[in-house]
């Protein structure tokens, strides 16, 4: 059983029903940060749409804006775009038993369960496994901004597997701040 994992997408539009067009998922020691097995996946974002997945147009015009190496990094090569069932059913199966999925709860978690749900997949995984990474990132009072600034130049910007990597950063950081402050409070410090 994998007991972490962190989950990003990348997508043309912020509801549910919007296509997404990346998925990135890497499995992490959340007393290390060390990653562990990863998924990436690009997804055709036509079978998204003969799926009934919608494009907005403000994330859409977004995209467009974005400097050109971010958006071949999240739409893929044409070669390595995949069927989205397909995809889903991959990501359905990483996450089985997954006890902790870590991700952004009110719009990741949303969207995966939404085509899993329109594809017709049963979850393999509990729906109480999904962790706000926000709420523990506000909780901890961990500034996001110097994880995102570290990787520059780095990383191609809106890169679901690129952007877990970060995420998982600043949330095992975020864990390990909130464990030292309880026992800090347990030993009365």
């Amino acid at each position: 059983m994998k007991k972490d994992v962190m989950l990003d997408l990348e997508t043309w539009g912020n509801r549910p029903y919007c296509v997404v067009v990346q998925v990135g998922i890497s499995e992490f020691d959340r007393e290390t940060g060390v990653i562990g097995q990863l998924l990436a996946a690009h997804i055709d974002a036509a079978s998204e749409m003969q799926r009934n997945f919608r494009v907005d147009a403000d994330t859409l015009y977004w995209w467009l804006s974005q400097d050109k190496n971010a958006q071949i990094a999240a739409m893929g090569g044409k070669l390595s775009r995949m069927q989205s069932k397909v995809v889903w059913t991959q990501v359905n199966d990483f996450l089985e038993d997954a006890e902790n999925i870590w991700c952004h709860a009110s719009f990741d978690a949303a969207i995966v369960n939404e085509h899993l749900r329109m594809w017709g997949i049963k979850p393999k995984f509990k729906y109480w496994a999904f962790k706000d990474l926000r709420t523990l990132v506000e909780i901890a009072e961990i500034d996001t901004r110097p994880y995102k600034a570290r990787s520059a130049g780095v990383r191609i910007e809106h890169n679901a597997l690129d952007d877990c990597a970060i995420q998982v950063a600043y949330c095992v950081d975020a864990m390990k701040k909130l464990k030292i402050a309880n026992v800090r409070k347990e030993e009365g410090v």
